[in-house]
């Protein structure tokens, strides 16, 4: 066994989950990575019960671990919060759930993303644009979206607030053409692995 491989291949796994635990505490995934956690932890104990005679890497597996549990007490704390219902992010999206279910679903394809990838696979909902956009929303959706991209580990250091709100600002019109209403609703898409964002009519009935 190449125990130096192994580690690396663990170092990648944890950071993977990690990713896919803040994904899920940001209400981008359903449920939590339970099964990545559990190759994760078997992993460990493979890596552990193995012969290591080289101290350097005894001392980077001890070193590994040791992070591993540090997100491990951060993942239950904030699982106890969800639980609980003190988890505020989680309170938020309960609100945003309780507003979608109040309307009416709508078809994959009458949603307009603002990106390049296609079909969404998750969402955050953002409250609808009336008119011109607010500072206030823009950065709110702004700081959202560039915390999925960190997540995600894409970069975004090419991105600023007022770009952001341009090409926002760009695809109002045809979005309010298009769908025949002012009441445009923006959301956060991950998609393909990338954060994009997705526009709705927010005031249109689904049509069957």
């Amino acid at each position: 066994m190449d125990i130096n491989a192994e580690i690396t291949k663990l170092e990648n796994m944890i950071e993977s989950l990690r990713k896919k635990y803040e994904l899920f505490f940001f209400g981008l995934e359903k449920k939590p990575p339970n099964a990545e956690r559990e190759q994760v932890e078997r992993k460990i104990r493979e890596l552990l019960n193995a012969f290591i005679t080289n101290t350097g890497q005894r001392y980077r597996l001890q070193s590994v671990v040791g992070k591993y549990n540090s997100y491990v007490r951060y993942w239950e704390r904030i699982l106890q919060q969800i639980e609980e219902g003190t988890y505020q992010r989680e309170l938020m999206k309960r609100q945003i759930l309780q507003k979608e279910f109040a309307q009416k679903s709508y078809k994959k394809q009458d949603a307009y993303v603002i990106g390049d990838d296609e079909d969404t696979t998750a969402s955050d909902s953002k409250k609808p644009s009336q008119g011109p956009l607010s500072d206030n929303y823009v950065k709110e959706l702004y700081d959202n979206y560039i915390q999925v991209k960190q997540t995600l580990g894409e970069s975004t250091g090419n991105i600023s607030v007022e770009a952001f709100k341009k090409s926002l600002e760009k695809q109002l019109p045809l979005l309010k053409e298009k769908y025949k209403t002012d009441n445009i609703e923006f959301k956060i898409s991950v998609k393909g692995g990338k954060a994009t964002i997705k526009a709705v009519p927010a005031d249109r009935e689904d049509e069957q």
